[in-house]
C-alpha cells in the first residue's frame, strides 16, 4: 500500500526532496512551454498524438456516443483501455482545450507516485538489511536524481501516455512482494497483487509479458517459496480479467484482437521485424551502456542485486518484445523501456554508493559520488539535452500548426463533413463531432489488415504503425472533405487528387478541400491554384 511516511521530512532526507522540487519546477515550465494561446484568447493544451487518439474515444464515451472513434463505427484504435477510462470523466467537467491539461496533471501525480514508491522501496529494503541511514539516504538520492532527470520518463509522463502508470504498477508489485515474509502474508496481499497485475494489463495488454515474470522473478530472487494455491488464485484472476476484456472486445468491436495488433504486427516477415527492431534499438544500446554496466556490477556483487536483476530482466523482456514487433514508430523515445528504468536506477545506486564509500577517502566521497551521478545522467540524456533545456520539444511546432488548422476547420466545415489525417491526434480530437478517416489505419480495419510498405526512413527498414497506407482507398475512394496532404512516403496521389481537391487559403493557412463540397463554407475561402 502507499506509505505516507515520506511526508515527514528529516534534515538528512531533505536533499532528495530538493531534487523532487526542482523536477516539479521543470515540469511546470514544460507545461507552460507546451501551451498555445490562440488569437481569440483561448488556451490550448495538447498531449502526444496517440494520447489524443485515446482522448477522442474518451470524449465520445463521455458524451454518450460509446467507446468509439467515429459515431456509429466500432473500431478499437487504442491500446490503453485503463487510461481511456481515466480520461473520460475529465470531459464531463472540462472543455476540449483544457481536458489535456487535466491528463497532464493526472500523469504528473502518477510520476510523483513513481518517485515516492521507488524511494519507499529502497528505504524498506535498506532498513530490513540494516543499511546505515546516511548510506540509505544517498542511495535514495542517487536513484531519484537519475529517475527525475531521465527525459523519456518525463516526456511520456507529461504528454499523457501510459508508461508512468505501468511503471507505478510494476513498483507496487515488487513492493507488495517484498513487504512481508511469505508466512505472514494474508489473502488480501495476494488479492492486491492480482489487482495490480490486472490494472497493468488493462493499461496495456502486452504488460502481461512483464508483470508475470516480475512476480515470479521477485519471489525467486528473494528465496521465497511459491505458495501454489495462492499463486493459482492470482493467475486465475489475471487470466479471467484478460478473458473478460477479450469477450468485451469481441462483443463490442467484433474482433478478438485490437485493431492496433493487426496494424503493428502483421504483414512483415520475422527476418524484417528482427532487422528493423535491432536497427530501432541501436541508439538505446549506446545510451544505456553506463547504466547497464553498473546494474551488471550490482548483480555480481552488491546489496542492490535484487533491484538490478529485476531491472535487467524487465529490460531484456522489453528489448526482446520490441525486436519481435519490429521496433516502434517513435524512434529514440524508448517508451517500452521506461518501466524497467527505476529498478535499474535503484540497483545502480546501490553499487555506486557502496563502491565510492569503500574506495574514496572521506573528503572525496561526496564529490566523487556527484561526478559519477551527473556523468551517468548526462550520458543517458545526451540525445535529449536540447529538449531538457526547453529550447524546443518534440512535435511542438507541428502541433501549433495543427491547432490552427483545427480552429480554421471548425469555422469552415459544415455538419456532415469529414477529415482525412495522417497525424490522428490533434485534428480529430479538437474536431470530435466530425467524422475522421485515419490514413495510417489505427482506427481503420481495412488499412490495419493490409500489407505494410517497406520504405526506409529514420534509419529503419520501415516505420511500424506508420507503414500501412493506401491513399487511393483513403482519399480517392472515401473522399474526405479535408485531407492533411496527398502523399506519404512511396504513395503519391497528387495528380489524380487534383480533379477532386482544391487548395485554399484561410487566415494564412493552406487547406486541401473537396471541390464543390456541400459541407464547406466556400464563401469564406480564397481559392488558389491546386
Amino acid at each position: 500500500m502507499v506509505n505516507y511516511a515520506f511526508m515527514k521530512i528529516s534534515p538528512k532526507e531533505s536533499p532528495k526532496y530538493v531534487v523532487a522540487a526542482l523536477a516539479l519546477v521543470w515540469a511546470i515550465c514544460f507545461l507552460s512551454y507546451n501551451v498555445y494561446r490562440h488569437g481569440d484568447g483561448r488556451y490550448f493544451f495538447w498531449l502526444f498524438d496517440d494520447a489524443l487518439i485515446s482522448m477522442r474515444y474518451a470524449w465520445h464515451w463521455a458524451n454518450g456516443h460509446g467507446l468509439v472513434w467515429n459515431v456509429g463505427e466500432r473500431t478499437e484504435g487504442y491500446t490503453n483501455f485503463l487510461l481511456v477510462v481515466l480520461m473520460t470523466p475529465l470531459h464531463w467537467f472540462l472543455p476540449l482545450n483544457l481536458a489535456p491539461l487535466g491528463v497532464q496533471l493526472m500523469n504528473l501525480a502518477c510520476g510523483a507516485a513513481v518517485a515516492i514508491q521507488l524511494t519507499g522501496l529502497i528505504r524498506d529494503f535498506c532498513r530490513k538489511n540494516g543499511t546505515p541511514l546516511e548510506l540509505e539516504e544517498k542511495i535514495k538520492l542517487v536513484a531519484l536524481v537519475w529517475l527525475l532527470s531521465y527525459y523519456p520518463f518525463l516526456y511520456w509522463t507529461l504528454l499523457g501516455m501510459e508508461p508512468p502508470l505501468i511503471t507505478l504498477f510494476m513498483l507496487l508489485i515488487v513492493r507488495n512482494l517484498l513487504s512481508k515474509p511469505m508466512e505472514t502474508r494474508a489473502w488480501r496481499d495476494d488479492l492486491w497483487l492480482a489487482a495490480l497485475q490486472i490494472l497493468a494489463v488493462l493499461c496495456r495488454p502486452d504488460s502481461i509479458a512483464f508483470t508475470v515474470p516480475l512476480w515470479i522473478g521477485t519471489l525467486l530472487l528473494i528465496g521465497r517459496r511459491i505458495v501454489w494455491p495462492r499463486a493459482a488464485v492470482v493467475m486465475a484472476l489475471l487470466v479471467s480479467s484478460v478473458a473478460l476484456h477479450t469477450l468485451f472486445r469481441k462483443f463490442y468491436y467484433g474482433d478478438w484482437l485490437p485493431n492496433t495488433f493487426y496494424l503493428k504486427t502483421t504483414g512483415l516477415s520475422f527476418s524484417d521485424r528482427f532487422t528493423n527492431g535491432f536497427l530501432f534499438l541501436r541508439p538505446f544500446f549506446a545510451q544505456a551502456v553506463p547504466l547497464a554496466l553498473l546494474a551488471i556490477a550490482a548483480v555480481v556483487k552488491g546489496p542492490g542485486r535484487i533491484f538490478a536483476s529485476l531491472g535487467l530482466g524487465l529490460l531484456g523482456i522489453s528489448l526482446a518484445y520490441q525486436i519481435w514487433i519490429g521496433g516502434d514508430s517513435f524512434v529514440g523515445m524508448w517508451r517500452f523501456m521506461v518501466p524497467a528504468m527505476p529498478l535499474l536506477f535503484a540497483g545502480a545506486a546501490f553499487i555506486v554508493t557502496k563502491y565510492i564509500g569503500e574506495r574514496a577517502s572521506p573528503a572525496a566521497k561526496n564529490p566523487a559520488l556527484v561526478v559519477v551521478v551527473i556523468a551517468t545522467a548526462v550520458w543517458l540524456n545526451a540525445a535529449f539535452l536540447p529538449w531538457l533545456a526547453l529550447r524546443d520539444t518534440p512535435g511542438r511546432k507541428i502541433t501549433y500548426q495543427f491547432l490552427n488548422i483545427a480552429i480554421a476547420l471548425e469555422e469552415v466545415l459544415k455538419p456532415g463533413a469529414s477529415i482525412g489525417v495522417f497525424s490522428a491526434g490533434v485534428l480529430p480530437y479538437y474536431l470530435p463531432q466530425i467524422r475522421a478517416i485515419d490514413f495510417l489505419g489505427k482506427s481503420d480495419p481495412t488499412i490495419a489488415k493490409s500489407q505494410p510498405h517497406l520504405y526506409p526512413t529514420k534509419g529503419l527498414l520501415t516505420l511500424p504503425g506508420h507503414n500501412k497506407y493506401d491513399l487511393r482507398y483513403s482519399i480517392l475512394q472515401l473522399k474526405p472533405t479535408f485531407v492533411e496532404h496527398v502523399r506519404w512516403f512511396d504513395d503519391d496521389v497528387t495528380e489524380p487528387a487534383k480533379a477532386l481537391y482544391g487548395y485554399h487559403r484561410y487566415h494564412g493557412l493552406g487547406l486541401i478541400l473537396l471541390r464543390e463540397s456541400p459541407h464547406v463554407e466556400m464563401s469564406r475561402l480564397q481559392a488558389t491554384t491546386p
